[in-house]
């Protein structure tokens, strides 16, 4: 558990970062329409991808997208040749990737 003050102007409170916690954040997160174009993954996925396949090449390897939110690195993952799992707090991401792959 992470613990965190929060300072607003005029006030600080502390707030106790559990998982359900972050959880209830990304869930929310996902569900925001303008949150999609937010995603680094969509913006540089492709890229970022890439520079993995340079760095060691994915083709045959297992990877794991930890905290993969929506899945927009997965396609290019798997573009390159990797087999993914994928692992996320939001349950409501792990449903929109369920639903994509």
């Amino acid at each position: 558990m992470t613990e965190i003050t929060a300072h607003t102007p005029g006030a600080a409170h502390r707030m106790e970062w559990t998982q359900e916690r972050i959880a209830a954040y990304w869930d929310w997160w996902t569900r925001r329409e303008i949150a999609a174009d937010e995603y680094f993954a969509r913006q540089v996925g492709e890229v970022v991808a890439g520079l993995l396949d340079e760095a060691v090449p994915l083709s045959g390897r297992s990877v794991l997208d930890f905290g993969c939110g929506p899945g927009h690195l997965i396609p290019h993952l798997l573009d390159a040749g990797a087999s993914v799992s994928a692992a996320d707090a939001s349950q409501g991401a792990i449903e929109e990737v369920l639903g994509r792959f």
